[in-house]
């Protein structure tokens, strides 16, 4: 996955989640070859309010490894004001989606 198409794939998931009044959102990207540098990783906030992912939107991503890397990117996520967080287990992503706190 590079940036180009994260911004084709938040445009979709933008319109799906609006289409059907989705307020929760799993993103299992286990099997994708996710590798951004850490700028790139920053920018990705910036990539999904382009796109027009709702901020209210709960949206758990499941990864397969690094996941180090990617808390960065649940940090200024939230801080820009959506609800994200990072897995790599796909239960407790699920647990998390449901859990309304």
């Amino acid at each position: 996955m590079n940036q180009e198409t994260l911004k084709e794939y938040s445009i979709e998931v933008a319109k799906t989640a609006s289409k059907h009044d989705f307020r929760y959102f799993l993103n299992d990207l286990r099997k994708a070859d996710v590798d951004f540098s850490s700028i790139e990783i920053i920018n990705i906030p910036w990539i999904f309010h382009a796109a027009g992912l709702d901020i209210s939107l709960r949206r758990a991503i499941v990864l397969s490894t690094r996941l180090n890397n990617y808390r960065l990117f649940e940090t200024v996520a939230n801080t820009r004001g959506f609800n994200v967080k990072v897995f790599t287990d796909l239960n407790k992503a699920m647990k998390w989606l449901k859990n309304k706190r």
